[in-house]
């Protein structure tokens, strides 16, 4: 879905259709080479932690650029939109801070799950 929301904004900046779907094309071709590029790397305990730096930083701008503008449409605060908003942002703050607090526990209890069915 996020192919579409990237093509309709191509085509509302100006692009024709065909350059709006061979320049998505193009950018869909980049995951690969992220891809690669993290496996290969994947090992390398420092850069996990530069990978996972980045990653939250690229969803708090993801949340801070695509959602909070939804907020002040036309420049006035719709009240509903605002409550659901923020309650999806600090549900997704929540989830990740659960995980980062059971995390060993998580990994500890998979490794001996793994062990007991061999």
């Amino acid at each position: 879905y996020d192919v579409l929301g990237d093509y309709a904004v191509l085509i509302q900046s100006g692009f024709s259709h065909y350059k709006a779907v061979l320049f998505n094309f193009i950018s869909s071709l980049t995951s690969f080479i992220g891809f690669f590029i993290g496996v290969a790397l994947s090992d390398n305990e420092e850069f996990r932690r530069w990978i996972f730096a980045l990653t939250v930083g690229m969803f708090l701008y993801i949340s801070l650029v695509d959602l909070l503008p939804t907020l002040l449409p036309d420049g006035e605060v719709k009240i509903k939109r605002f409550i659901l908003v923020n309650i999806g942002f600090l549900s997704g703050i929540l989830i990740m801070l659960i995980l980062a607090m059971f995390e060993d526990k998580l990994i500890h209890s998979h490794k001996y799950n793994r062990k007991v069915h061999r």
